[in-house]
């Protein structure tokens, strides 16, 4: 058990390392190709960051998402057509 939670560690040091890197990259391409002060260029970083992973969590939560594969059995619009 001690080898595999070496393991995964060593796997979020790494993920850590290269999101810290992403990140770091984002910045300086900010500051050089839009001239923004460094303090706002790491503001839209992490506002990006952050907004990307709320998307992510809400597209997975809808059905047919990641967390929820099996679209609902019922047609949820079927209430609201003319019936004929």
């Amino acid at each position: 058990m001690e080898n595999r939670e070496k393991q995964l560690r060593r796997v979020l040091l790494r993920t850590k390392i290269i999101v810290a890197a992403v990140a770091l990259g984002l910045v300086v391409l900010l500051i050089g190709v839009f001239r923004m002060p460094w303090w706002l260029a790491i503001i839209f970083v992490a506002i990006g960051f952050i907004g990307n992973g709320l998307l992510a969590k809400w597209e997975d939560e809808l059905p047919g998402g990641f967390n929820n594969p099996h679209p609902p059995k019922e047609d949820p619009l079927q209430s609201c057509r003319p019936r004929s």
